[in-house]
């Protein structure tokens, strides 16, 4: 029921951006919905299932989207700031052009093999994050909590770690490259 009536506001915004802030919407089915310029800020999005939606420009920051289905999304614009992406499926389809990640929580993450160039993830909590054989050129992880991420084989040229906790990281065989490693615990 929650379901239906959600879509259904949305669904009659048409596209025009909706404030659904401070909401409980754990498990609602938002797949395939225009989402552009909705407004979900501090929100319980947990395991919210957002397949095939459009989120452009949609504000997401300080909410818990831990387990969310975010599987062929189109997103730009989008901000995600100090929100819990733990566990979610399809994370690489938040790394658009554009999108806001600083300070949000990535624990338990697969970004192994993608390429992310020029990310900025400063002030992240990133334990625990695979990001083996990753494509990280000139990203930025500064002031960021990298506790036991598994960087092996990854290129990191340029990548800035300043300030960053990087207590049991992993970075066998990484390219290091004029990456920046300053006032950071290793």
């Amino acid at each position: 029921m929650k379901t239906e009536k959600i879509r259904a506001l949305i669904k009659n915004a048409e596209g025009k951006g909706i404030n659904l802030s401070n909401s409980s919407l754990t498990g609602v089915d938002l797949s395939n919905l225009d989402l552009t310029g909705v407004n979900l800020s501090n929100s319980d999005l947990s395991n919210v299932n957002f397949e095939n939606a459009i989120l452009n420009n949609a504000n997401f920051s300080k909410s818990d989207l831990s387990k969310a289905l975010f599987k062929n999304i189109v997103s730009g614009n989008t901000n995600f700031e100090k929100s819990d992406l733990s566990e979610v499926v399809g994370i690489e389809n938040l790394f658009a052009p554009n999108n806001n990640l600083s300070g949000a929580i990535f624990q338990i993450v697969d970004l192994s093999n993608k390429d992310l160039t020029g990310i900025n993830m400063s002030r992240c909590n990133l334990r625990n994050v695979n990001f083996s054989n990753a494509f990280l050129p000139s990203a930025n992880f500064s002031n960021s909590n990298l506790q036991n991420a598994n960087f092996s084989d990854a290129d990191l040229s340029n990548t800035n770690f300043e300030k960053s906790d990087l207590r049991n990281a992993s970075f066998h065989g990484a390219i290091t490259k004029n990456a920046n490693f300053s006032k950071s615990d290793i």
